[in-house]
């Protein structure tokens, strides 16, 4: 026979299971020792043992539900007096009495027990109406604080090994993962169900016509009346060919500023003195600004140059640094007067800008509708998530004034325009019911659980089928939800080997082995009474929940 004491390890009692040559092993644990309610620990004295026969004496009654599916024999000791703490601790259960009212209760009674037994000595009737058979003898008065104690005591202890509780709020890892299903959307004025599980959905029409004024500037330039900035610069040939230019040939400068000739320009090719000294030939003439610049930006007073700048000729592919040009003196002329005309796409540009205000202020003048509709009347519609389900019918644009004709001097011209935008619209909460509802029912019950569906994940991916007046259309509705284990479910076999890995250990090791599972992101453990450090011994007061924050 093996005798465990109450400070013995795993390791000392594997250790004296090694050391005995008994082939059935009969082992004596102390009440509530840790190892009897240890899975691991029960399991590492089986293998240990190999083929000896264990039977373990024991007065706790639970630990035998733990150790008997491995093998393990038990022998209870003082049935009796258990059962009979057992019952103590239910009829004070029965009670839902907390620790402090309890106590209170029990200082109360035994304070006016006391107070009748210094009312019988002193010969004052204290408690006229306390009932008889609460009163104590002459010589009670130890007896009464031993009572006293002893009840104390045993409150103590019931609530320490009865009442007490320990709560696990658990967050879990969680899944992310798509759900598709097939839904009808039928065009209908009726709403759906918020427990329906059929898979239809109603769609409802809606317009919205808006008109806009759009003031469009004209961008064509008359050249003729436009003053742009002129001035002399000094052609340089430094080949041996005589090099002739064209009118409007372009100069380049550094700034991107394009500058073009108005006449012929002849430059001689460069020569050799009687010194044998090259001589380079240089030509001037007049050059006259562009309206806009390498970038196609409008150069406007940038045409008035204040320095010397060199000019290349970037209509040249070669020798563009043998031939080039230079100011000679401060180019002037520009004048904030540029003369505007209607140019040819003016009025083209003018109704596609229109066109997409009217299709802008469409759709925000719809979604504002809508807005305003779901807050009157409590629901969430919003626009049918499928592709070509936006029509925008009877666009009509109008000018002023009517005629605009290219090459006409206005700065500005009108346009009117009116458009209508039709859609569908559906109860966006409805479908997210739907879906949540029909989630639900495929989850296998005790092990996963819908922690959260993203309601802006919801999408209509591909058109099964559709048909127009009514219009009913068949689409493959998706979202994005959250899964995890379903930690509120105490009863299944996943939490109740959870539970049975962290019986009667501290918070710190009992959260340890838990983030180990690698289901749970986070743990948080509170025990009942606030004193009580360890978690609690018995199965069914380890209360695991999934936590709501």
């Amino acid at each position: 026979m093996i005798k465990v004491l109450q400070s013995d390890t795993i390791i000392d009692v594997v250790n004296k299971i090694n050391t005995c040559e008994d082939k059935e092993l009969l082992i004596e644990f102390p009440f509530w020792h840790s190892i009897l309610n240890n899975y691991m620990s029960l399991k590492i004295l089986k293998n240990k043992a190999w083929e000896k026969r264990i039977t373990i004496l024991t007065h706790d009654i639970s630990s035998k539900k733990i150790g008997t599916p491995l093998g393990i024999n038990y022998s209870l000791l003082k049935d009796s007096e258990f059962h009979k703490e057992k019952n103590l601790k239910q009829e004070l259960l029965k009670h839902n009495f907390t620790f402090f009212e309890y106590f209170v209760f029990v200082i109360k009674k035994y304070i006016s027990r006391l107070s009748l037994f210094v009312g019988k000595k002193t010969g004052i009737n204290t408690l006229k109406y306390y009932n008889p058979y609460n009163r104590v003898r002459k010589s009670g008065i130890f007896f009464l604080l031993v009572w006293l104690t002893t009840s104390i005591g045993m409150l103590i202890f019931i609530f320490y090994f009865a009442v007490s509780k320990t709560f696990i709020e658990i967050t879990p890892e969680i899944n992310i993962k798509t759900k598709a299903i097939n839904i009808i959307y039928e065009e209908t004025s009726g709403e759906i169900s918020m427990i329906s599980k059929e898979l239809k959905v109603p769609i409802k029409k809606i317009t919205q016509t808006v008109s806009l004024d759009y003031t469009h500037k004209t961008t064509g330039i008359d050249y003729e009346n436009t003053l742009r900035a002129t001035g002399d610069v000094l052609f340089i040939n430094e080949l041996k060919e005589e090099q002739v230019f064209r009118p409007a040939t372009r100069l380049l400068n550094k700034d991107g500023l394009i500058f073009e000739t108005q006449d012929w320009i002849k430059i001689p090719g460069k020569t050799v003195n009687g010194s044998w000294e090259t001589v380079l030939w240089t030509t001037q003439a007049k050059v006259i600004a562009r309206v806009y610049d390498n970038n196609g930006v409008f150069i406007g007073s940038k045409w008035n140059l204040k320095e010397e700048h060199l000019f290349t000729f970037p209509g040249l592919r070669f020798s563009q640094d043998k031939i080039y040009a230079k100011s000679i003196w401060e180019f002037k002329g520009w004048e904030d007067n540029i003369a505007y005309i209607v140019s040819e796409n003016d009025e083209k540009n003018a109704k596609k800008i229109l066109e997409e205000m009217l299709e802008k202020q469409a759709m925000v003048d719809l979604k504002a509708k809508i807005e305003e509709d779901n807050k009157m009347f409590w629901v969430q519609h919003e626009i049918l998530p499928i592709k070509d389900v936006l029509k925008y019918k009877n666009m009509s644009i109008t000018t002023t004034p009517k005629e605009i004709k290219p090459g006409e001097k206005l700065e500005t011209f009108t346009l009117h325009g009116e458009i209508t935008l039709e859609t569908y619209i559906y109860n966006k909460t409805s479908v997210l019911n739907l879906l949540r509802n029909i989630i639900n029912d495929g989850l296998l019950s005790g092990t996963d659980k819908l922690i959260m569906i993203d309601e802006n994940s919801l999408r209509m991916t591909v058109i099964l089928d559709k048909i127009n007046n009514p219009l009913t259309i068949k689409a493959t509705t998706e979202v994005d939800i959250g899964l995890s284990y379903d930690f509120d479910n105490n009863a299944n076999n996943y939490n109740q080997r959870l539970k049975t890995l962290i019986l009667w250990l501290s918070n710190d090791e009992a959260k340890n082995i838990l983030l180990n599972e690698g289901k749970i992101s986070n743990v948080t453990i509170k025990n009942t009474p606030f004193f009580i450090k360890k978690i609690s011994s018995n199965l069914d007061n380890i209360i695991m929940r999934i936590s709501q924050n």
